[in-house]
Formats: structure tokens, sequence, C-alpha cells
């Protein structure tokens, strides 16, 4: 938000902030996708966790699934703290040391489910020895506790001495060093991802070339299950990041000093507008599951696509097609839910 005159001013917050219609409304717009944001994934992580026999990649989702999650959170506190103001150098710091560590931890679920779909692709004879459970926790936790510690290292001491702590801002108050080290944290892994998925369609191309001429028609359905579900992951990464293209070049121009003509509050302002569209990737992100994870779409229909039909002696429940699902004497049902 920024200041202007005080005959646009709705009302004042603390610190002699002064809050704008304008500031109300994208606010307002910022907690409805929150919203969907959180409702979408809390979906998304009830029918993976209600799932027996997870498969590792299904952990992965959970994991990017809950960080989208804490995301919508974020964004909600952020709203929270743009109608109050409430300015605090520590409540700043943790604020962006938590929406850091989401993003940082996205990123790495992105690596290691792509590194999954990698393995079985490619090692597809070894991928239950290598892929296993074992491995899948144990990379969920040093994903996450690698993402919680750089987000947090602002926190910690790698700040810039501030004149002013009424002035809560993170181009003022992240250092140079930090932002490079975050490029670094965010190129390597899409890297990594640009060079494993070269390999997996590769692979995926000769295999497929390999089966046809051989013997016609004889593609299995598990190995169209494994590339379809790669495909699906391909969708959410190249989603991902051109979701986040925007915002890390204000963070390379700004590492690059090519930002330095711009005061503090504009350089902020232009790393708001350009991180809107990677925020809304979390939302994003249930909606492709929705699309191509028949598991999860089915469940969208339950929540979203149902209309009460009342006869004169039956409430029943019918899909989007028309199909009825469910009702008080129920007269047919879908047996796949």
């Amino acid at each position: 938000m920024s200041n202007i005159s005080s005959s646009s001013v709705v009302y004042w917050a603390l610190n002699n902030y002064g809050v704008t219609i304008f500031d109300i409304i994208v606010n307002i717009i910022v907690l409805t996708i929150a919203s969907w944001i959180i409702t979408l994934n809390v979906i998304v992580l009830k029918v993976l966790y209600d799932k027996e026999n997870k498969d590792p990649s299904e952990y992965f989702i959970i994991n990017l699934a809950s960080a989208d999650l804490l995301t919508g959170l974020y964004l909600i506190h952020n709203t929270v703290y743009n109608f109050s103001n409430f300015q605090n150098l520590t409540e700043c710091l943790l604020r962006f040391g938590f929406g850091m560590s989401v993003t940082i931890s996205s990123v790495f679920q992105l690596v290691a489910l792509s590194m999954d779909r990698y393995f079985k692709i490619m090692k597809p004879f070894r991928y239950g020895s290598i892929c296993n459970r074992g491995v899948t926790i144990t990379v969920t936790i040093i994903s996450w506790s690698l993402a919680v510690i750089i987000g947090l290292l602002p926190v910690c001491g790698w700040q810039q001495p501030l004149d002013n702590h009424n002035f809560c801002g993170l181009m003022k108050i992240i250092t140079i060093g930090y932002f490079d080290l975050l490029v670094v944290v965010f190129l390597v892994p899409f890297f990594l991802l640009l060079v494993t998925y070269i390999r997996i369609f590769k692979e995926a191309r000769r295999h497929a070339t390999s089966i046809s001429c051989s013997y016609p028609g004889s593609e299995s359905k598990t190995t169209r299950h494994s590339l379809k579900f790669t495909k699906t992951v391909f969708i959410v990464v190249g989603t991902y990041f051109i979701c986040w293209v925007p915002m890390g070049t204000v963070v390379v121009l700004h590492v690059r000093g090519q930002l330095n003509h711009l005061s503090y509050i504009e350089k902020g302002n232009l790393l708001v507008y350009a991180s809107a569209l990677a925020f809304i990737n979390s939302l994003l992100n249930p909606i492709i599951y929705a699309f191509k994870m028949p598991l999860i779409k089915r469940r969208f229909r339950q929540v979203f696509c149902r209309k009460r039909v009342h006869t004169e002696d039956v409430t029943m429940y019918a899909e989007c097609d028309g199909n009825v699902i469910s009702g008080k004497n129920r007269v047919s049902s879908v047996t796949e839910y």
C-alpha cells in the first residue's frame, strides 16, 4: 500500500498510515484468493491423506499442497497487516521469513517430485528400492528443515541495520547477500528440473518408439499411467516457473543494482506487483490436480458440482452431468467415489 493525499484516506491505521479505498479493494481480493487457496488445498490434502497405499509421488504432492495451504495463511496474515500496519521489526522479519520458507519448500518439493518421476521412468525396476517410504520421509524432513533454515536467516541476524524500525519493507531489511543466496536457491533447482525433464521425455519417447515397433499396441496400462502422471508433474513445474518469472526478474534486477534509482518503497511496490502471479500459483496447483488426477477430480465434483433434486418422497443430489450420486432414498449411486 502507499500513502497519498488525506482526502482519499478511508481510515488511519497504526503508525499514522492512511488506508485508501484502493487498498481495501486490493486486500479484499487477496483475502478472497487466499480463502480459495486454503479451501482447494484442504480438499486435495484430505483426498490424498485418506488414500491407502500412497505412492512416494503422492507424498510429495501432499508436501506441495501443504506449502500452498501455508501460502494462503500467509496471505491472510499479510492482509491483516495491510489493514492495521502494525510495525514491528521482529514481526516483519518473521512474516517475510515464513513466506520465504514456504516458497523455498515449494521449490524443493517440485525437485523431489520430479526426481521421483525421473527414477520411475529411467529406472523402473529399481524404483521401489530407490524411492521407498523411508527415503520419502527423509527427503521430506530435510527439504522442509532446509527451507525453514534458509527462510529464517534474516531473523537470525542476516539483515540490514535499520535507522527507522517503523519501516517494514523486504527491500529495506534484506541484504543483497541474502538475495544472492535466494537467486542460487531458485536457479539451481530450475536448472536441475530442466535437465531432468529433458532426459525423462527423451527416454519416454525412446521407450514408446521401441515398444510400438516391436509390439504394436502393447504399451502397458502401468506405463501409460506413469507417463500421464509425469506429464501432470511437468505441467505443475511449468506453471510454477511461469508464475514466478516476474518476481524472480525483479529480484535479479535488484541484485544487479539496476533498481538503485528507485526508492525502497518503489522497489517494494514493484516486488508486490510482480509477486501477484506467484501467489496465484498456489491456487492453480489444486485446479491442475483436479483436471489431471481422477481421484481428486471426483472429490472436487462431490464438493462443488452437486445440486439438490427434490421429488415427492426423495431428496437427491445430482452431479454436474445429472447423475444421481446420493439421496435419502438412494435411487442410484456412483461406485467410484
